[in-house]
């Protein structure tokens, strides 16, 4: 296909993409305008989760969707002296357990690059800080987030998690937070006394680099890190259910690598950028957003150095109209991505692609208790040197039996046109986004599942099981190593393979609620594989694979003043592949591997604590301390292993362990 070709499709695409957008937002006027009673409307409750003193524990995900207040989050552990929307989800069935300081989450036993994170539905390539230990979001500045274990209608095989802004500003309010990891501040504010008008601004900051520059022992190596947010939303109401709002999200992280030992040090880096717009409409909601993911990868070792910059970013629109039963939506994005490359080769493997997708679901009660949510998505790709169209159907059907038992079926068909190219599981920015072509295919999956859910007790106790199979198709694979980026003219790419996967298991989860205390738990069996032909002819333990995944988290509101929350964890190993020697040929370090994904690191057990203290001073501020520990039994989890290579002792298995108890103590001061 030449590239004239290409320009050609491409322009087509965005005159069919522009053709939709006008009809949507067409049809959108006439629904403004049209009477806006409905009384055989359904509102059908998705779910919702909450974990606080006074309201309930709720898991009945109905199509795997879940609502999380800001005050769920912050029920949870203060670790580091924050909350995050991504550790309180970790804590549920369907999100399966971190090793410590790895970014990224699996669902359902999928790869955590098939998710779609964003902010105000607004996409962010990496939502996580290196390590694992924070994401991209600020908690105070959210008012919620919306969780979907299937993420149909946004092109990925995974879940999606968007974090949500409040809708109203009831007043001046904000809190500032430091602690000896971080700072952060956060303020609300009306513009107009109405408060139609009103501006969010949060800011936050790490010193690592500055408290613990050594907290994770690299061999001889010493890593000095620090990390930044930034967060302004503006919203304007202009009517009932009528309202413009204008969003940016900024994240940086820094980390500078010095080895005196081994005459090596490296500076990486890598930030995000988002800026969004929304207009909401009765009945119609319309974005507009950019994305942009830049990543500076510099190593040098001895007389070998390696300078391997990477980004991505997206420009997409998406437009929403509901009527009656009816969704109708129409999304456009078009994506520039430049993979891993020598500094001196800027344009090497860059490339454009091109998604028209358009959706249609109904959702409706067609019977007195079951209900009924059916949905297509049709998605033109246009990529380089490939276009094809690819229709998405789903369908999911829930019946309530009666309060204590609610029977759950979906299933349906997914596709993901990019792929994270993964030399590193810490967050380090050696990984790098790729646009699907004829040589690294689309992903494509089909999904089902059925669950139960209910209410005991008098609903005291909470429950939900579900079992789950995914197949996924033309999955990436990295089977090189991370030390070959040090060689002249290594092209990772060379490394990377595709298969086919598949996902499947059970998992369960159940919560008790008293006046005081909230508990739950939950439990996870199942199997994550690949099949690589160039690999092996059978499957093999894909790298975020957990055999078993058990979870247990709670909240006792002492009094008042006192809340003590704590969360536990265990998991079975993850797999990783063992280098069997290493060698050198001139200055390339030439690797030889054990079976891929032959080994298992260590099970995985994790107790973490928190305590907190509430004091409401006269007026309006309140101040509150926190305690909080990470690691409390300073149990042995192995982060990852590596190598190391000498003339003197050949290729040297090392290890990244994590055994002390990491503290926090935190301080907040809130008004309003």
């Amino acid at each position: 296909m030449t590239a004239n070709s290409i320009l050609q499709q491409l322009s087509e695409g965005v005159v069919r993409c522009f053709l939709a957008a006008v009809v949507v937002v067409l049809s959108s006027v006439v629904s403004i305008y049209a009477e806006t009673e409905n009384p055989d409307t359904m509102h059908v409750e998705l779910g919702a989760v909450g974990v606080t003193a006074r309201v309930p524990v709720k898991i009945a995900p109905r199509d795997g969707k879940l609502n999380v207040s800001s005050s769920v989050v912050n029920s949870g552990p203060a670790l580091f002296g924050n909350n995050d929307a991504i550790r309180t989800l970790q804590t549920f069935a369907d999100v399966h357990t971190n090793n410590d300081f790895a970014a990224g989450i699996s669902v359902d036993g999928m790869d955590y690059s098939q998710n779609r994170i964003s902010t105000n539905g607004a996409r962010i390539f990496n939502p996580f800080h290196m390590l694992g230990l924070f994401s991209a979001f600020n908690a105070s500045h959210y008012s919620g987030y919306s969780f979907s274990n299937v993420s149909a209608g946004h092109n990925v095989l995974g879940a999606s998690l968007d974090a949500c802004t409040a809708a109203y500003c009831d007043g001046l309010k904000g809190e500032a937070t430091i602690g000896i990891i971080n700072a952060a501040a956060s303020v609300v504010a009306p513009v107009v006394p109405s408060g139609n008008t009103w501006v969010a601004a949060s800011l936050r900051r790490s010193y690592f680099d500055k408290i613990f520059p050594d907290m994770i022992k690299y061999d001889h190596a010493r890593l000095l890190y620090n990390f930044g947010d930034a967060n302004l939303t503006v919203s304007h109401q202009f009517g009932d259910n009528r309202r413009v709002l204008a969003d940016l999200f900024l994240s940086a992280d820094r980390m500078l690598l010095d080895d005196a030992y081994y005459d090596s040090n490296g500076n990486f880096k890598w930030n995000n950028i988002v800026a969004n717009v929304v207009l909401e409409l009765p009945g119609l909601k319309q974005r507009l957003n950019w994305s942009k993911l830049s990543n500076g990868f510099d190593l040098r070792e001895s007389s070998v150095s390696a300078s391997l910059p990477s980004s991505i970013y997206e420009l997409n629109y998406n437009g929403e109209l509901a009527y009656k039963y009816w969704i109708f939506s129409a999304d456009v994005a078009f994506r520039h991505s430049s993979p891993q490359h020598s500094q001196s080769d800027t344009s090497a493997d860059a490339n454009n692609a091109l998604e028209l997708s358009a959706d249609v679901s109904y959702n409706r009660r067609i019977l007195t208790n079951t209900s009924l949510s059916a949905g297509v998505t049709l998605t033109e790709y246009i990529g380089p040197s490939i276009s094809r169209v690819y229709p998405l159907p789903r369908i999911s059907i829930t019946t309530d039996i009666s309060g204590a038992l609610s029977i759950s079926l979906r299933t349906g068909a997914l596709a993901q046109f990019s792929h994270l190219i993964k030399e590193s599981d810490s967050g380090l920015p050696a990984n790098f986004w790729i646009n699907a072509d004829n040589v690294f295919k689309p992903q494509h999956s089909w999904y089902g599942a059925i669950g139960a859910s209910g209410k005991l007790l008098n609903g005291y106790l909470s429950y939900n099981v579900e079992a789950y199979c995914r197949s996924i198709r033309n999955l990436p694979e990295f089977t090189g190593c991370i030390l070959n980026m040090a060689n002249g003219g290594y092209r990772p790419l060379d490394d990377v393979m595709q298969g086919n996967g598949r996902s499947y298991g059970v998992k369960a989860m159940v919560a008790l609620n008293c006046r005081k205390l909230r508990m739950w738990a939950s439990c996870a069996v199942g199997r994550s594989e690949l099949r690589v032909p160039e690999i092996a002819d059978a499957y093999f333990p894909a790298n975020y694979d957990r055999s078993c995944d058990f979870k247990m988290s709670g909240s006792y509101k002492i009094n008042d003043k006192f809340d003590f929350s704590a969360s536990l964890a265990y998991a079975t190993g993850t797999p990783y592949t063992r280098a069997s020697m290493g060698y050198m040929i001139g200055e390339n370090l030439i690797c030889e591997y054990y079976p891929h994904n032959s080994s298992r690191l260590p099970d995985y057990f994790r107790l973490d604590a928190s305590l907190s203290y509430t004091l409401q001073s006269k007026g309006l501020l309140r101040h509150r301390f926190n305690v909080s520990a990470y690691n409390v039994t300073a149990h042995r989890n192995v982060v990852l292993k590596y190598y190391n290579y000498s003339p003197k002792n050949g290729l040297m298995g090392k290890e990244s362990v994590l055994t002390s108890i990491i503290p926090s103590i935190s301080y907040t001061i809130m008004f309003r």
